[in-house]
């Protein structure tokens, strides 16, 4: 479900997406969060790239971590087509290298939603999510939070 934010008011706090910040580790065990695609984590997180790439098949779902607001949906030089979503709880996700979809800046996203399928690359047989997490502004490790395989 799809909702344009746009008639209601915003009560989610602004972020500040400052990069290359020290990591800070979140505990997930008292909430549910929603794999994105499940797949194998080919390229670590380093607070550097902030974030993490995962090998699933391409064209695969890719769903939203959590419920949120779709803050960014578009190209981005280094992760290609992006979405980002800002969760109540001070968080921020964002999906790379997607095939361009019907996701639009100011909709309301369920958790476990689709917001994207991964993009298929010419000639290969998987593709590749680039997935990052952040908390407050810092970057978090994803795997410390989701478990991808």
């Amino acid at each position: 479900m799809k909702i344009n934010s746009a008639a209601y008011p915003s009560f989610l706090p602004a972020m500040d997406p400052a990069k290359h910040q020290d990591a800070e580790k979140v505990s997930a065990a008292s909430k549910h969060y929603f794999v994105p695609p499940q797949g194998k984590v080919i390229a670590a997180f380093t607070p550097g790239q902030s974030g993490i790439l995962v090998q699933a098949k391409p064209g695969a779902p890719v769903a939203a971590m959590d419920t949120g607001l779709v803050t960014y949906a578009g190209v981005r030089e280094d992760s290609g087509y992006t979405i980002i979503i800002r969760h109540t709880d001070g968080m921020e996700t964002v999906y790379g290298h997607l095939e361009q979809g019907a996701v639009r800046v100011n909709d309301w996203i369920k958790g476990g939603e689709t917001v994207g399928t991964l993009s298929k690359a010419s000639g290969s047989a998987s593709g590749t999510l680039f997935f990052a997490i952040s908390k407050d502004g810092k970057p978090v490790n994803p795997t410390d939070v989701i478990t991808f395989d």
